[in-house]
């Protein structure tokens, strides 16, 4: 029991400081290698497995360290102990935005972060396509993202579309490097393995008996989960399509304010879902949301883990997860002119919108310096120039 209180608060200290994104992988790996849980070697595996799978990263690589750790048991210390933080903190963040978003001033922010949030959704659709898109084929399914989900066709066919033309006109992949290890599937956890989808689909079913509108927003989120390649921002436009353009449930400006809230804490963009989950059916609302985005995408790391070799080596694996990858980037592109309609636009915003844009190209500062940016413009206009 100690050694996993130690491996819970190690994952809860490290995600409690999770603002710089990406850049917490250098230092979860500082922090691990020194105490040895894992080393050099295996751990360069784990952040191969993050770039074929769906979900965070840094909570796929979490639930991957303690799983070579400590097992199963392991793996769930340490990806809780990662989510934790960032849950607790959108709570909070959640109740203030309840309480006090119909005040003029709050209101005032809010429309600056949105011209943040803009900024940001842009930005990771740029990093995502000089990474992923190497050809004019990748680029040319990013293009039909773009177009499809323009006219609102659903995300699954679009993204399955992609993926499947990605199978025919891609090039062959270069391999991840997977490793040497001989690998087989240890057959003691297919058990474990099948507990935790029965688990999964316990939650849906029991949230659909509780209130129908629970049971499709777990769905939603498990859908959310299982498709968000690339990392938490590709979230963003399952959520626009379902939980915005479908159920009508939240408009496009609370979803950006949920997405400028998940930017404030510590971790994941698809702890938006908490705020999502919250809004919709309070605190039982959050949990149950956040369960269902974080739950697929830690069984598919617990499952494909110990045989990664084999499926990150399969090269129509990779074509298929790299025209996923284009269809999102395509629709990224797309949720960015959604939402940017629904934006206040005044001289605070635009000034907001242009400025964020110049420092996120010149200097790339964290989204938090943005925010704090666009709060001190919407102050300033609403204090000294009203």
């Amino acid at each position: 029991m100690g050694e996993f209180l130690k491996l819970f608060g190690l994952f809860f200290r490290v995600g409690s400081t999770n603002f710089g994104g990406p850049a917490i992988i250098p230092y979860l790996r500082a922090e691990v290698l020194k105490r040895g849980i894992i080393d050099a070697r295996r751990y360069g595996r784990g952040v191969a497995l993050t770039e074929i799978l769906p979900g965070s990263t840094i909570l796929q690589l979490s639930g991957f360290i303690g799983q070579e750790y400590k097992g199963v048991s392991g793996a769930v210390v340490a990806f809780a102990g990662m989510a934790m933080p960032s849950f607790l903190m959108m709570l909070g963040l959640t109740w203030l935005y309840v309480a006090y978003h119909s005040l003029e001033i709050v209101k005032a922010v809010l429309a600056c972060m949105d011209a943040v949030i803009i900024v940001v959704i842009l930005q990771a659709a740029r990093m995502s396509f000089a990474a992923t898109i190497k050809n004019w084929r990748a680029a040319a399914l990013a293009a039909i993202g773009f177009a499809l989900f323009m006219f609102k066709i659903s995300s699954l066919i679009v993204l399955g579309g992609c993926a499947v033309l990605a199978l025919f006109v891609l090039p062959e992949p270069k391999a991840l490097d997977a490793g040497e290890d001989v690998e087989k599937f240890p057959t003691h956890l297919i058990v474990k393995i099948v507990v935790l989808c029965l688990v999964m689909a316990g939650v849906t079913v029991g949230a659909f008996l509780w209130e129908p509108r629970m049971g499709q927003l777990a769905v939603y989120m498990v859908k959310a989960s299982l498709l968000a390649f690339g990392g938490g921002f590709a979230t963003i436009p399952i959520f626009l399509e379902d939980i915005v353009h479908t159920s009508h449930w939240l408009t496009e400006t609370q979803l950006m304010a949920g997405i400028m809230l998940g930017q404030v804490t510590p971790g994941p963009v698809v702890i938006t879902a908490t705020f999502i989950g919250y809004l919709l059916h309070g605190l039982l609302g959050a949990c149950l949301a956040t369960l269902c985005i974080l739950g697929p995408s830690f069984i598919l790391v617990v499952a494909i883990g110990p045989v990664f070799g084999s499926v990150g080596g399969n090269p129509w694996v990779r074509k298929g997860v790299t025209g996923v990858l284009a269809g999102f980037i395509g629709m990224l592109g797309s949720v960015a002119i959604f939402l940017g309609r629904e934006v206040h636009w005044n001289w605070p915003t635009g000034v907001t919108l242009g400025l964020a844009a110049l420092l996120m190209l010149w200097k790339k500062p964290s989204v938090i310096w943005l925010i704090l940016m666009g709060v001190a413009i919407a102050v300033g206009d609403f204090y000294l120039l009203r």
